[in-house]
């Protein structure tokens, strides 16, 4: 058996995991799981990571756990993001899951966290000679990454669809609309500095899934929304329709909607705002992400 990782992508919103294997220097997937812990509820607000938040992640770890035994994984690689970036109790929460869990949880900054989705996003394309932006809109932080002359162009700013949506949403996706935006627009103001033109959009993590399974008319999720493109019209359009919907509209869409419901709205906010500041006409999906770059690193596996 070839070596196998296990890579963990401990977000603010969900935690997943991704069990894969180098199989001449291409990345063989053999498990990717998805759970939603929320371990960033209120991070934003209270700066701390609450007990009820770190129960709920261990009891994910134990179950990855689990089935990374049953996987003989040679090697475990999980990573921590914006939520555990931003809170205070962020080693104490470590180590309780390290002797909870045996899982070894390491932080990373959002710059590392840019290259690894960048990463991860870009070895799913078919067109490999497009240059390609990434945008990875997480729970508590969107990282943005391109190549420019060689060189990986990376940012990461302090908006995701949990922490747009406690700050701003908490009571319906009316009232603060304009708050949020204007907040949304001074975040995207430091990336003044960067090459937009001449680039395609690639969007990963669940806001670009879940739009793309709303878009296409499906009620489960399905690997076939890998690669597939979504236009800025349409993004607006489900926009304009999200915010018009009662939560158990929302959650009638699909199957997808469970722990997401809440928050999908700011997340396609989000993205809609990037696409207004970069002029960009629409966004390629891609299932990959963080976990995948994980892999490709520890597997050591080029492109």
């Amino acid at each position: 058996m070839n070596k196998r990782v296990a890579a963990i992508d401990t977000g603010t919103n969900t935690c997943l995991m991704l069990i894969a294997e180098n199989d001449n220097n291409s990345l063989k997937v053999i498990d990717d799981v998805l759970r939603v812990p929320r371990l960033g509820r209120n991070v934003d607000k209270e700066k701390n990571i609450s007990p009820a938040s770190v129960s709920k992640l261990i009891e994910v770890l134990k179950e990855y756990k689990i089935i990374i035994d049953k996987n003989s994984c040679a090697t475990i690689k999980a990573t921590g993001t914006s939520a555990l970036r931003d809170a205070r109790n962020r080693d104490e929460v470590v180590k309780e899951v390290f002797i909870s869990t045996g899982v070894k949880i390491e932080i990373i900054s959002g710059e590392k966290e840019a290259m690894l989705s960048y990463n991860g996003a870009v070895s799913g394309v078919t067109d490999k000679e497009s240059n390609y932006i990434v945008i990875d809109i997480g729970g508590g932080s969107t990282e943005i990454c391109y190549l420019e002359n060689g060189e990986l162009i990376r940012k990461s700013l302090d908006i995701g669809s949990v922490r747009i949506t406690e700050k701003f949403f908490t009571s319906d996706n009316h009232s603060q609309l304009t708050s949020a935006q204007e907040f949304i627009r001074r975040e995207f103001a430091e990336l003044s500095e960067m090459n937009f033109e001449n680039k395609k959009l690639i969007g990963t993590a669940g806001t670009v899934t879940t739009l793309s399974l709303i878009k296409n008319g499906y009620k489960d999720f399905t690997p076939e929304i890998e690669n597939k493109i979504i236009s800025s019209e349409e993004i607006n359009d489900i926009l304009n329709r999200l915010s018009k919907m009662k939560n158990d509209e929302i959650l009638s869409l699909g199957s997808f909607m469970k722990d997401r419901n809440d928050i999908i709205f700011a997340g396609v906010l989000i993205l809609n705002e990037f696409l207004n500041f970069t002029k960009l006409d629409s966004v390629t999906v891609s299932i990959r992400g963080l976990r995948y770059g994980i892999a490709l690193e520890e597997l050591e596996i080029n492109g």
